[in-house]
């Protein structure tokens, strides 16, 4: 484990204490990155191994602010690369990084790097779950008129469609029903190109049919994986089996854990494909992965207006646990729906219902064996399961394009079939 960033007034017992602790590492061959009140590097900082340690009295943020940005940069990447949402210590010390260079920045004359800053600061507040300050620093970033709809950079968002989107979906789930409208018309003001209420991807693709909730029968590959549902359930207790023995395959946090909130329950994932098929879920599941690798839907590239989007997503199994909350969040853009064939639901709740997935204003989702759910995740979404649920449920999830999107395939690519 690193020792943890500190940000203390010269001279103070702290300093000497984390001065203290700086040389036992360095003993023990850990190089930190030490930076003196003067701001001269007094050492350096392997990857890896320990966190900066920087003091940082007010009237010297601007000489160190660099090695400060970096920093605080090292600690949420190690809250993501660790996958634990109850990890809160790197985050609070990013926080506590991004409040001071604030203040600095909202005082110097570079408008881009306030806009980093914030736009940083509203995420790390998001992610320890404190909404009224998220909300806040992402209201401040969309207000600057320097918050554009411009965007530099084809494969990232504008800032007025980022901080748009997330003040709207805090402002939901603080159930601010006109705040939210008035975040949404500020962002499109800008420029922002969103046509429904509560589809609020970053990344808009314009001209796509919106509707947050399709018809699985409407759905060519939702009505395949209902056709080889009693397969598919055969060969995951093989899967779920062999998980259990945790050699090669083992439940895993989903990349997106954070979306879990604080203190709910266990959301995790055995995945089949994210940007290639995984070999070895894939030797167990080898009539699905089979089955799935031939469809163009899930894995040919997209076009849409002339623009290579890539492929639409991953193929999972999603297990949550008795007491999960999801909170609300939309997806990075548009192009896709996301196909969800519960394998597993609690007992009593085959037809009954027991909590489920609310996309946009649409009726609650509910979960029911063998029936698939399809839903474009653009819109604003959350999940539950509650925690008098008498057990777990699990879903295969399935990215597809957009029935609009175009699905191709090189042309020298041998094997291929329609998903239809």
């Amino acid at each position: 484990a690193c020792f943890p960033t500190h940000w203390v007034q010269p001279g103070s017992t702290t300093e000497l204490f984390v001065v203290a602790m700086a040389s036992v590492r360095f003993v023990l061959g850990c190089a930190v990155a030490l930076t003196a009140p003067h701001g001269d590097l007094l050492g350096s900082h392997r990857p890896g191994c320990c966190a900066q340690i920087v003091f940082a009295p007010p009237d010297q943020v601007a000489s160190i602010a660099p090695q400060m940005r970096r920093s605080a940069t090292m600690h949420v990447e190690g809250y993501f690369s660790a996958r634990d949402v109850s990890n809160l210590r790197p985050l609070r010390q990013a926080q506590s990084i991004y409040s001071q260079l604030l203040e600095h920045d909202r005082n110097a004359e570079d408008p881009q790097q306030l806009i980093e800053t914030l736009g940083s600061a509203a995420e790390v507040a998001a992610l320890l779950g404190l909404d009224s300050q998220a909300e806040r620093l992402f209201a401040e970033l969309l207000a600057l008129p320097t918050c554009s709809h411009d965007r530099t950079l084809a494969s990232q968002p504008s800032c007025a469609a980022y901080a748009g989107g997330k003040l709207a979906v805090l402002r939901r789930s603080a159930g601010k029903s006109s705040d939210v409208a008035a975040a949404v018309e500020a962002a499109k003001a800008k420029g922002v190109t969103w046509t429904e209420a509560l589809q609020l991807p970053p990344d808009h693709l314009s001209g796509l049919y919106a509707k947050a909730v399709w018809p699985a029968e409407d759905v060519p590959v939702a009505r395949r994986l209902a056709e080889a549902f009693e397969d598919i359930v055969e060969e995951f207790k093989r899967l779920e089996a062999a998980a259990k023995r945790g050699k090669r395959l083992k439940w895993q946090a989903t990349p997106d854990f954070f979306l879990r909130a604080h203190g709910s329950g266990k959301w995790d994932e055995i995945m089949l494909k994210g940007g290639s098929w995984e070999r070895e879920p894939c030797r167990v599941m080898e009539r699905l992965c089979d089955l799935l690798r031939d469809i163009r839907e899930i894995v040919g590239p997209g076009q849409h207006g002339g623009k290579d989007l890539g492929v639409p997503g991953r193929v999972a199994f999603l297990r949550m646990s008795p007491g999960t909350v999801l909170r609300p969040h939309t997806a990075n853009w548009n192009g896709r729906l996301n196909v969800h064939l519960p394998i597993r639901v609690p007992e009593g709740c085959e037809w009954s219902g027991c909590g489920g997935i609310q996309v946009g204003d649409e009726p609650l989702l509910q979960w029911k064996l063998g029936v698939p759910i399809v839903f474009d995740d653009s819109f604003v979404h959350a999940a539950v399961l509650p925690a008098e649920a008498s057990g777990e449920r699990i879903v295969l999830h399935v990215s597809v394009w957009h029935p609009e999107i175009v699905a191709h395939t090189p042309a020298d690519t041998p094997g291929w079939a329609s998903g239809g």
